[in-house]
C-alpha cells in the first residue's frame, strides 16, 4: 500500500493576498483619478459652452437693438441666466478709425464675476443719430 502525503499547498499565502490587494488598490486609485479629471474637464467645457451662448446672445441682442450700444469707449454690463447658470457680461465699444462702425468686445465671466470664460470681438455699424 502506498501512502499519500497530504498536499498542503492548496490556496494562497498571506503575502500573495496582500500583494494582490495592493495592486488592485493602486489600479483603483488610478481609475478614480482619471474619472475625477474627466468630470472636471466636463464641467469646465460646459461652462465654456454656456458662456459662448451668452456671448452670442448679447451680440444678437445688441445688433437688433434690445441692448443699447454704448458710445465709443463706453461700457455696459449685465447678467444672463442660461441653463441655470448665472453669467456676468461686459460690452465695450471703440471707434474703428474713420469707418462708420464700432468694434465691440463682449466678455463673459462666471457667477462670481472673477473667472473670464469667453471673449468675443465683433464689428457693428454705428447707430445713426436721429435728425
Amino acid at each position: 500500500m502506498s501512502h499519500r502525503t497530504p498536499n498542503l499547498n492548496k490556496g494562497f499565502t498571506l503575502i500573495e493576498v496582500l500583494i494582490a490587494v495592493a495592486v488592485l488598490a493602486i489600479a483603483l486609485i488610478a481609475v478614480l483619478r482619471v474619472i475625477n479629471v474627466a468630470i472636471g474637464n466636463s464641467t469646465y467645457l460646459q461652462e465654456k459652452v454656456i458662456a459662448h451662448w451668452v456671448v452670442e446672445d448679447v451680440l444678437a441682442n445688441t445688433r437688433v437693438g434690445l441692448i443699447t450700444m454704448p458710445s465709443a469707449g463706453g461700457l455696459q454690463t449685465g447678467q444672463n441666466t442660461m441653463l441655470g447658470q448665472n453669467m456676468h457680461w461686459q460690452l465695450q465699444s471703440a471707434n474703428v478709425g474713420n469707418l462708420p462702425s464700432l468694434k465691440i468686445m463682449i466678455t463673459v465671466k462666471d457667477s462670481t464675476n472673477k473667472k473670464t470664460l469667453d471673449i468675443l470681438q465683433s464689428y457693428v455699424l454705428k447707430q445713426k443719430e436721429p435728425y
